[in-house]
């Protein structure tokens, strides 16, 4: 995983830049700005692997969701970690990362597979915060209901000769925010044919979506300043280098804000953006 330094600056709250190089936040204050006037987006981050017999059935369900949803509304990362999660010796390549094994510990074991953690709300304290598949479009439906309290818009430029992608999210937090609150950026990639294991057997060609691919911040995210008042705003820069072997034309850059305290980890709002438009 490739790690990205964060320069911190001390104007009311700490507040970081995620990037190669010194490139300092913007930071205004803002009025009058309308909760009603932003969508809310949901990041759903579903545990998966190419043993697991049934986890096509629940990607194609989630993918149902996305469609029913709203593509702009709807954020899917597949974490390839797990006991299912083991290549094949015919598998072309390995879908397991180490920022993914750091996702199923940090976001806690599932009861089963297939499984999604949906804006890492726990739902249920007594059971684990993964939710079981019919469970998704329920709680992905409560999450769309919710009031947003932060305004998250990104931009991004990728260079396709030194396959550099750089852009900047900026934030303006509608409500304040108590304890700790971080900001994530991830590296995912759409259909990626290679081995899975479905009801009918292995299918060598299978199209795997969402594959998370890497995390180019730190696994719990970086930190943005804690106990953030309302109209604090700021502009959080990243640089990343794209490897050879992801297709940028199926990669998407994803940015959430979430909470780091204690056991509370909501994400409270995420954005996407396809690495070549």
């Amino acid at each position: 995983m490739q790690f990205k330094h964060i320069i911190f600056f001390a104007i009311f709250l700490i507040v970081g830049s995620v990037s190669c190089t010194e490139i300092g936040p913007t930071i205004n204050l803002v009025t009058n700005n309308d909760p009603d006037d932003v969508q809310r987006v949901v990041v759903v981050e579903e545990f998966t692997g190419v043993r697991c017999v049934n986890c096509p059935a629940a990607s194609d369900k989630l993918q149902d969701i996305i469609t029913q949803r709203g593509e702009d509304k709807v954020i899917a990362i597949a974490i390839h970690a797990g006991i299912f999660a083991t290549p094949y010796s015919e598998s072309n390549e390995d879908f397991r990362t180490g920022d993914g094994t750091n996702l199923l510990n940090y976001l806690g074991q599932p009861s089963g597979y297939p499984s999604a953690v949906i804006n890492r709300v726990h739902y249920d304290p007594q059971q684990p915060r993964a939710v079981d598949p019919n469970d998704w479009n329920g709680y992905i439906g409560q999450e769309l209901q919710k009031t947003v309290k932060v305004k998250l818009d990104m931009t991004k430029d990728y260079d396709a000769t030194t396959r550099e992608l750089k852009g900047s999210a900026e934030l303006l937090f509608l409500e304040s925010v108590s304890g700790n609150v971080n900001i994530t950026f991830v590296i995912t990639e759409n259909d990626v044919e290679d081995v899975q294991l479905t009801p009918d057997g292995k299918v060598n060609d299978y199209k795997h979506k969402h594959i998370l691919r890497d995390i180019i911040s730190t696994n719990s995210g970086d930190l943005i300043g804690e106990n953030i008042a309302a109209n604090f705003t700021t502009t959080i820069n990243f640089n990343y280098n794209l490897p050879a072997k992801f297709k940028a034309e199926n990669c998407e850059i994803i940015a959430f804000v979430n909470r780091n305290d204690g056991g509370t980890l909501d994400i409270l709002q995420g954005a996407k953006a396809h690495v070549i438009d």
